[in-house]
């Protein structure tokens, strides 16, 4: 057994690491007091950007055994099980959409076909004859897969599988069709089964009352994320089944779920437009204002991140010291293993010390994007201002010179990671060590996910800074 505390040599790593309240130096410079960025400081921003690699999303191909070509993203820059050895199909479909949809900006025109690539492999991998077979028995198909042997779902994962990221594959791509982003050519016959396959799928789980995992992948319950994707998906599909949806967001509005008021992930609510869809024209806005209060309680004044819920004991204060890594080893394979059943989730709780939370990356550069498309389609000065408020948080996440952090080693032992500059982390961590709370990037840095959100949001300020 592992001693508690931290080694001498993380301790004295960081003995003389300062609070920063912009983790990169440089571009605090850069961005200086502007509170609206002109367009000849965005482009500034892009250039040091671009130059520095931020936006770069590593992808690697490979071939399924029936020839088909795939394309995917790890979650992170590791390659610690399973961050940096599976393939998350809500990561990689999200992924795909954020650089489609970024490839109309002309500074991003060159992600366009890289999105649609990956989309096209999120397709193909969830329509390989194993999760098909999956669909048609009524058992969810396999949204986590291994990209070292498994990437065709034949072998069984042990997985929280039920949750939202089938569902968004389904949705983007016929939002895609829709918009002219991809053609009917580009799918294949087993690409439109599994299409076909959404509405009956849902109807006969019963989603209107289903409990899922969500996007956190952890306690199964009713959730107004995950209806969120499947209630607009049967309306994409003009299915009058989207009622039943409907009335069970109605009733959980503002809610995550039964147990949790506040959660990031009610941002998918902000962007599928779900007010539009289940209250009239005048309740809207106050529906959506309901919406952001929750999500401003899960603010982090110190770094300027999103918390993913209060009381999240994922990556919370000390998560990764020896003693702590080697306990969430030995109980679930893996620091980032799955917790997603009722006892898995309590004992993690039970295991990680109280103390700050991990604040998220990515759901700072969502709003941002959100914001940004709500000005455009209202003009308005004040929405406008909140899309440089969250831009410029999203700015002081990324990672600035000499940054370094804890990734566990072999047997949960505490291994020094550094931290490349100017790069997007999953979220910022908490090391106490001699009483002093130390704040550093996750292991998980760069989160690709992350980088991509931050993509949407900069081609959306591009929209917005142009003369319209």
């Amino acid at each position: 057994m592992l001693a508690e505390g931290w080694p001498k040599e993380i301790v004295e790593q960081f003995a003389h690491a300062s609070a920063r309240k912009w983790r990169n130096a440089q571009l605090e410079k850069i961005v200086g007091g502007a509170e609206v960025l002109s367009p000849e400081l965005f482009a500034r921003l892009v250039e040091r950007l671009q130059r520095a690699g931020t936006f770069d999303i590593p992808i690697e191909r490979t071939q399924l055994p029936s020839g088909e070509a795939v394309a995917y993203a790890r979650a992170a820059d590791t390659r610690v099980w399973p961050m940096g050895t599976h393939v998350w199909i809500r990561d990689l479909t999200l992924i795909a959409d954020r650089l489609l949809r970024a490839g109309v900006s002309p500074r991003f025109a060159d992600r366009a076909a890289t999105g649609k690539e990956l989309l096209m492999s999120a397709l193909t991998l969830m329509a390989t004859p194993a999760q098909l077979k999956r669909m048609a028995a009524g058992q969810w198909p396999h949204i986590f897969l291994d990209s070292r042997d498994n990437l065709t779902a034949e072998r069984e994962e042990k997985w929280a599988h039920k949750q939202d990221a089938w569902q968004m594959t389904a949705l983007i791509t016929l939002r895609a069709f829709m918009d002219g982003l991809i053609d009917r050519r580009d799918l294949t016959a087993a690409h439109e089964q599994f299409l076909q396959a959404a509405e009956p799928f849902l109807m006969a789980a019963k989603y209107w009352e289903n409990k899922s995992s969500g996007s956190w992948e952890e306690i199964e319950e009713v959730r107004s994320s995950t209806l969120a994707w499947e209630t607009a998906l049967l309306s994409h599909l003009e299915s009058l089944d989207a009622a039943l949806g409907c009335d069970a967001l109605r009733a959980l509005w503002p809610r995550e779920s039964a147990t949790r008021p506040a959660d990031a992930a009610l941002i998918y609510l902000l962007q599928l437009n779900t007010a539009a869809l289940l209250f009239v024209p005048e309740d809207r806005a106050g529906r959506e204002q309901e919406i952001l209060g929750r999500l401003a309680t899960l603010d982090d004044s110190v770094t300027g991140g999103i918390y993913r819920y209060r009381g999240d004991s994922y990556q919370r204060v000390d998560f990764f010291r020896p003693d702590i890594a080697q306990r969430l080893t030995e109980y679930y394979g893996s620091t980032s293993g799955e917790a997603s059943s009722a006892a898995d989730f309590a004992a993690r709780e039970q295991i990680v010390p109280y103390g700050r939370q991990a604040a998220w990356v990515h759901p700072v550069w969502q709003l941002s994007a959100w914001w940004g498309r709500r000005y455009l389609a209202t003009n308005e000065v004040t929405d406008q201002l909140r899309q440089h408020e969250y831009f410029r948080r999203g700015l002081r996440l990324v990672t600035g010179d000499n940054e370094a952090t804890v990734e566990p080693g072999e047997g949960g032992a505490a291994a020094l990671k550094e931290i490349t500059p100017w790069r997007l982390p999953e979220c910022y961590i908490t090391l106490s060590l001699k009483g002093r709370d130390v704040i550093v990037p996750s292991p998980h840095t760069p989160l690709n996910w992350a980088v991509a959100e931050a993509i949407d949001a900069f081609s959306v300020m591009e929209k917005t800074l142009s003369p319209r």
